[in-house]
């Protein structure tokens, strides 16, 4: 992994990669950048981080499979979803602090691509996946498309743990995959891409 101007003048490694695919995100409020293998339910996630000035490489957590990161707003936390195991049918979705300690089960069985923070770095909103074919390998089966799921959504303090619906089950009329969530910003209207036609969809909050 490098770094360098726009125009490619200061080249610099910050990092040697040991796995062919990586996904790399900045560490919000930081001069850090993390990066882990991307998720497969048959290999354990290594989740590092390194200086984006050059430095010391840094483990921050391992020993989960399939599992993949999203940063809150100011880097103190770090949401996961992983395999229940190796090889594993079930998605988790869990919480870190930046030095990967804190760790909590949130109880919620979701994908952060289906997450997004809220301002207050507590909270998140999810989808919460359904019609998940029995004996699929997660996120191995979803992330290649071998299936779309059905989701209903949800609110969840990552503090206390409390859950509570968005928009409620007979409101919701149609099938969604959603992925890409993002919030306008009051949060008052949480937007998302529905898998299944590849549109744009808002639910006001």
């Amino acid at each position: 992994m490098n770094i360098s101007d726009p125009d490619g003048s200061n080249w610099t490694k910050l990092a040697d990669i040991a796995f062919r695919d990586i996904s790399i995100a900045q560490i919000p409020q930081s001069g850090s950048v993390s990066f882990w293998n991307k998720p497969d339910s048959f290999f354990e996630t290594i989740f590092k981080s390194v200086p984006l000035v050059g430095g010391e490489e840094k483990e921050i957590m391992k020993g989960l499979f399939g599992a993949d990161y999203l940063w809150n707003n100011n880097g103190s936390y770090v949401l996961i979803s992983h395999s229940d195991a190796k090889g594993g049918n079930k998605i988790q979705l869990s919480i870190a602090n930046s030095n990967g300690g804190e760790f909590k089960n949130l109880n919620m069985p979701t994908l952060v691509s289906k997450c997004v923070w809220m301002k207050d770095n507590k909270n998140i909103l999810c989808a919460l996946p359904g019609e998940i074919p029995a004996g699929a390998i997660m996120p191995n089966d979803y992330n290649q498309e071998k299936f779309r799921t059905a989701d209903t959504f949800w609110k969840i303090n990552t503090t206390t743990g409390e859950k509570a619906r968005v928009i409620e089950l007979e409101k919701i009329t149609a099938k969604y995959d959603a992925t890409n969530l993002f919030l306008n910003n009051d949060e008052s209207i949480l937007f998302f891409v529905n898998k299944t036609d590849g549109k744009l969809y808002r639910i006001t909050l």
